[in-house]
């Protein structure tokens, strides 16, 4: 059994273990070139905001099939016998739900944002082309209407259907679906530390590492994605560069972002999760030395990245800085603050 949404490769599990009801202990090893960051990874899993976690058998059905969340869990490297370093992972899991039990749920919080780069009022909401069964709940009624999607867009990792929150019947309505285990977590947001090295090697593996908290210590650039939209940022290098999926060539197509005298010169990580990554960024105009914040949100199936001053920043957006930026920031001055969690199917039956 493995978490196949959140990491991928090289894990097979040596123990599961019934505790107390709706809890069950699991070992398991990794091993090989990258085990050290990958072990890293699942302990960063761990203690992330990642909540009700899938985990699954990962050729068969197993009687642990479910929705869990991190309890406990621990990483240790062991004395390698064989070339590489095999490192132990342990980990308690409480039971959240299953399938058979829960939906899927898209909660939403939607609020006006400080965004200097437009003022559209259009927001969305985006399901793996994968999920069926979508509706939207309205939470206070108890009560369900279909719900359709907008539009589809591929992303690196698989097609997306994005929704309009404004065909919802309440701003408290959540959008509801059903989605098999091994296809949670593939056009997820997620983060990347590229270590210092290319994505792949030689032999197509990954080298760059996951990075589920935002106190990780990066040894590379920090990357924000998608799958359709990458932010490449080095706050020692004061660069911030961007890139979109050309879906058609299968590649990474470069942004040109403005000419400015404005840089990146610090990256604040504020919250990793499955639908949205933020971050705190500050820049700095090497002409005049003025600093300027930027709150940073990149969303599941966005095809641009929201950017907004922060409610204590003293000014508007310089025009440097929108100049910088403004080839890959959202115009909408809306945000539906969405957020990833379950929803009983019992509360939903009519």
């Amino acid at each position: 059994m493995a978490s196949q949404s959140a990491l991928s490769g090289g894990v097979s599990v040596a123990e599961a273990v019934s505790l107390e009801p709706g809890q069950i202990r699991f070992e398991f090893f990794v091993s090989g070139e990258g085990s050290d960051y990958i072990a890293n990874a699942f302990k960063e899993l761990l203690n992330s905001d990642y909540q009700e976690i899938p985990f699954f058998g990962v050729t068969n059905e197993t009687e642990f099939d479910g929705y869990y969340v991190p309890e406990s869990g621990s990483t240790r490297p062991l004395d390698a016998q064989v070339v590489g370093e095999i490192h132990r992972i342990n980990a308690v899991l409480s039971e959240a739900g299953t399938k058979a039990s829960h939906l899927r749920s898209l909660q939403t919080t939607p609020a006006d944002v400080a965004n200097d780069f437009g003022n559209d009022q259009t927001r969305e909401l985006a399901l793996p082309s994968a999920a069926s069964n979508s509706k939207w709940f309205d939470p206070d009624s108890e009560s369900w209407t279909s719900a359709t999607p907008t539009a589809t867009r591929t992303t690196q990792f698989g097609d997306v259907d994005v929704f309009d929150p404004a065909d919802a019947p309440t701003t408290k309505t959540e959008l509801l679906y059903d989605l098999p285990y091994d296809q949670a977590g593939r056009t997820d947001t997620r983060v990347w530390d590229s270590r210092g090295v290319s994505k792949l090697d030689a032999d197509s593996n990954v080298q760059w590492a996951k990075v589920f908290v935002p106190s990780h210590e990066f040894a590379g650039e920090i990357i924000v994605e998608n799958g359709l939209v990458r932010l490449t940022m080095d706050d020692a290098a004061q660069t911030i560069t961007a890139a979109t999926w050309d879906a058609g060539n299968s590649e990474w197509s470069t942004v040109s972002l403005g000419t400015s005298d404005w840089d990146l010169v610090d990256v604040d990580l504020t919250h990793i999760g499955p639908v949205a990554v933020e971050a705190q960024l500050l820049f700095e105009d090497s002409a005049s030395g003025d600093q300027h914040t930027q709150n940073m949100r990149l969303s599941r199936g966005a095809t641009d990245v929201l950017f907004t001053n922060p409610s204590n920043e003293p000014t508007t957006t310089p025009s440097g800085l929108i100049t910088l930026l403004g080839p890959i920031a959202s115009t909408s001055i809306e945000s539906a603050q969405e957020s990833l969690g379950l929803r009983e199917r019992w509360q939903v039956r009519r």
